[in-house]
């Protein structure tokens, strides 16, 4: 990829049920969890890949030219955004748009990961009737670490961590939450 097109593109991990796969996507300049929810991007091109098998984790990387993921394959999504592609300046929140919010750290199964993070709600909100009415189909979560259940030592931690709702099958807060 060239060096212009790459400050244009997002460095990604991307995780489905039997792999792990390394590139850049283009999202037209858009932030890439706004970008993902698009109702109209249903296959992601991802570009200078990195595929590893997850059932082989040993073996090397395939590194491809491209490989072309069907969205609703997609368990989860480790976005490496640059400050550049998401904006860089920070803007100050005009007064309707703001919203205090604080975290609540979930777990989440998206079989054959575990997930937990940070879900960051408005204070008045409650945690789960928000896990059932999150607008888009990949929910962020802060701070948030994803494992590979057949194998605990395989793990990958990121700022954000979006997941595929549609392929989550159990979400609880954490019982460090639930204390607090």
């Amino acid at each position: 990829m060239e060096e212009m097109d790459r400050s244009s593109a997002t460095e990604v991990e991307v995780f489905t049920v039997e792999y792990r796969l390394v590139g850049h996507v283009k999202t037209g300049g858009r932030r890439f969890s706004n970008w993902l929810n698009l109702g109209d991007v249903q296959t992601l091109t991802v570009q200078n890949v990195a595929l590893r098998s997850l059932r082989d984790l040993e073996r090397a990387a395939v590194d491809l030219g491209y490989v072309l993921v069907n969205r609703d394959a997609i368990l989860a999504v480790i976005p490496r955004e640059s400050p550049a592609a998401t904006g860089g300046e920070q803007v100050a929140p005009k007064p309707l748009e703001y919203v205090e919010k604080e975290e609540h750290e979930v777990v989440v199964s998206v079989p054959p990961f575990a997930l937990r993070g940070q879900m960051h709600l408005a204070k008045t909100a409650d945690l789960q009737r928000a896990l059932i009415t999150f607008p888009g189909t990949f929910i962020p979560l802060t701070k948030a670490r994803i494992v590979y259940t057949a194998r605990a030592a395989a793990l990958w931690d990121g700022e954000v961590i979006l997941i595929n709702r549609d392929r989550a099958q159990l979400y609880w807060p954490s019982p460090a939450d639930r204390e607090g």
